[in-house]
């Protein structure tokens, strides 16, 4: 490794499995100080146990992304313990099993609304006057394909996807005065515990896990399921000096099924 990151300090929320998990561990290994935030605090503490065990530095964090004050009490945390905080992935999301419109009840809207829009902003406002002060820093989320190619029946989570790249879009240039940048990397379906949950891909919906992988699978023009890591490679090189002039960037890693 590269040790690129070595002692910049970075808040993952969503990391306790999937991309964020990968993404703690990717970055561990480049030698930041990660703190593994997620609601799952069993799963943020093995994470953190792992990287730790690997030779790296992780703290485990109980938060629910969908509320501000958790949020500000990371970006605390981060400033408390280690006395920076160089970079925030937004991370957490949750999926929406495909159902028509007329059929969502309220209470799941605002929970994808909630967690996927409100919780990414929550932590960029947190975040927000320490990256000022320090006038650097990186601010990151995981938006998806979905933004652009929408499947049948998820319509609403594609609409809180779609909102983070507007919103990044507009940070980046907010924030473009102090040197501090925000982009989004955009995955494509990718092997994670919460990828069977959609039930749909190619227009039909199913219930075998095996089936739905298959069927997303075969939507990529590569032909690869794309697993936790490819993400996270590509969120590190996103937080790394390498991309020191990308702001406001939306990094496809889709198998062109964006084209």
């Amino acid at each position: 490794m590269s040790n690129e990151l070595q002692d910049r300090v970075a808040v993952i929320t969503g990391a306790a499995s999937g991309i964020g998990e990968a993404s703690a561990h990717r970055l561990a290994q480049e030698g930041a100080r990660v703190i593994v935030a997620d609601i799952d605090v069993d799963g943020a503490e093995r994470v953190a146990a792992e990287i730790g065990r690997q030779g790296g530095l992780a703290v485990p964090f109980s938060m629910d992304v969908s509320s501000y004050e958790d949020n500000a009490r990371l970006v605390q945390e981060a400033l408390d313990r280690f006395g920076r905080i160089d970079i925030a992935y937004a991370n957490a999301g949750i999926a929406q099993a495909s159902t028509n419109l007329e059929d969502m009840s309220e209470d799941v809207i605002d929970r994808l609304i909630s967690i996927n829009l409100r919780g990414v902003v929550s932590l960029a406002r947190a975040v927000a006057r320490p990256f000022k002060s320090q006038r650097r820093g990186v601010f990151v989320t995981t938006a998806s394909t979905a933004a652009m190619r929408p499947r049948p029946g998820l319509q609403v989570y594609s609409a809180t996807k779609g909102a983070l790249i507007a919103f990044v879009r507009a940070l980046a240039l907010e924030w473009a005065p102090y040197g501090v940048r925000a982009c989004a990397v955009s995955p494509v379906a990718t092997d994670t515990p919460m990828l069977p949950l959609f039930k749909a891909a190619a227009g039909k919906v199913m219930d075998d896990p095996k089936e739905i992988l298959e069927s997303f699978r075969q939507t990529v023009p590569l032909g690869v399921l794309a697993q936790p890591e490819d993400i996270a490679q590509a969120v590190c090189f996103l937080v790394s000096d390498r991309a020191r002039l990308m702001t406001g960037t939306i990094l496809d890693v889709d198998g062109g099924r964006n084209i």
